[in-house]
């Protein structure tokens, strides 16, 4: 059984012995645990993320192949906000992030 399950557990037993004073930070308390978890699972998304990517001509790939690489992504997004943004490119147009409006030169495929 996991910690969010002994959570509930615990809180369903205070909650039949009626001490409302405890079964109240029993909630806080899994409230607090499940943002932990949350928080955890971000984490380790961000680093198979962070193994994955490669940096090549001022932005980021996913994977290391250049020939089916995904991307690119901007630089400046995920160095500063950890989010992949990919960049717009469209014939004609220089190079650009919607989020950050960051430009990039000779980037695109």
């Amino acid at each position: 059984m996991g910690i969010v399950e002994n959570i509930k557990e615990t809180a369903k037993l205070i909650q039949k012995i009626d001490n409302i004073d405890l079964y109240r930070r029993i909630l806080d308390l899994q409230a607090e645990v499940m943002e932990l978890v949350d928080e955890n699972r971000r984490l380790k998304e961000q680093l198979q993320v962070r193994s994955e990517l490669t940096f090549d001509k001022g932005a980021y790939w996913l994977g290391k192949d250049e020939k089916t690489r995904d991307g690119p992504f901007c630089s400046r997004c995920w160095d500063v906000d950890r989010k992949l943004v990919r960049i717009r490119c469209a014939p004609g147009y220089t190079p650009v992030c919607p989020q950050c409006n960051a430009y990039f030169a000779d980037v695109c495929p």
